[in-house]
């Protein structure tokens, strides 16, 4: 069966030391098998401190990553693409430090609204970095997944298509594909045919309610993109995420331009997105 993996922000306003045991104990306690630790801010992650508490809670672990505008591995600016590669190759030493089972996120390029397509240029710096990161994480045994979001968040990735054609670029076999239902709600013409087309090579789904919401409530085809990962053969993990301003630090839901209290009981929402999403994966 699928491990389940759950995102830290839909319980705690951001991911801090002081808040992330909050997060694990929350986790654990409705039902999920795996969390999310997210690396924009190393600074904010004890290693050690984290592994403890999630081989207590019985949780393993993903670790996540993006970059800002100053660190964009895809950008035209080579210092500015050695900045993201970097940063890149220290949040996979990260991983590596968490024992997690995977780096997921937008290890490819900038997080944010683009000012237009990526370049040729551009793209090279990104397939460059990714090959290099993909070498060091493959040290350690980590893949690395490369998330498509919709086209207001990053320019290099929206589709399933997408980021199999860049990873071909890259020639890396440890290389995924990060798939998540609010961002092909926008992007794909059909979310049980992209998860069908990332096939063999889809390392992450995530489900995301249109609205951000508990799960169900929004336009997510739940039991169909189950129904895909199961005719794809996908035993690997699947995430839940959701996003409140009643939860969320202020400056953390602009960025994510959650406006609304989609929900104030986040305990509630976790668990009954554990319950369907288990059920949705064994077709019942």
């Amino acid at each position: 069966m699928n491990p389940l993996c759950v995102h830290p922000l839909v319980f705690i306003p951001r991911w801090t030391r002081a808040d992330a045991p909050r997060a694990i104990e929350r986790a654990a306690a409705s039902g999920f098998d795996m969390m999310i630790v997210p690396a924009r801010d190393p600074a904010e992650v004890d290693a050690r401190d984290v592994v403890r508490r999630c081989a207590a809670a019985g949780l393993r672990i993903i670790c996540n990553t993006n970059h800002p505008p100053e660190a964009d591995p895809a950008s035209d600016d080579a210092a500015i693409a050695a900045s993201g590669a970097a940063r890149l190759l220290d949040a996979v030493r990260l991983a590596r430090d968490l024992g997690a089972v995977q780096l997921d996120g937008i290890p490819h390029a900038a997080w944010g609204k683009a000012k237009g397509p990526v370049s040729p240029r551009g793209r090279a710096h990104a397939v460059a970095a990714l090959a290099r990161a993909a070498e060091l994480a493959a040290a350690s045994g980590l893949r690395i997944t490369l998330e498509c979001v919709n086209r207001f968040e990053n320019a290099l990735l929206n589709t399933a298509q997408d980021a199999l054609d860049l990873i071909g670029e890259t020639g890396a076999r440890n290389l995924m594909v990060h798939l998540d239902t609010h961002h092909m709600l926008i992007e794909e013409t059909d979310t049980a045919a992209a998860v069908l087309r990332a096939g063999s090579r889809l390392g992450f789904l995530e489900f995301s309610e249109s609205h951000r919401g508990p799960l169900g409530t929004g336009n997510v085809d739940v039991a169909g993109v189950a129904a895909a990962a199961r005719c794809a053969g996908y035993t690997g993990p699947v995430g839940f995420e959701a996003f409140s301003a009643a939860i969320l630090d202020p400056a953390v839901a602009a960025h994510l331009c959650v406006w609304r209290a989609t929900y104030t009981d986040a305990d509630a929402v976790a668990r009954a997105a554990c319950a369907r999403l288990r059920d949705a994966l064994e077709g019942r």
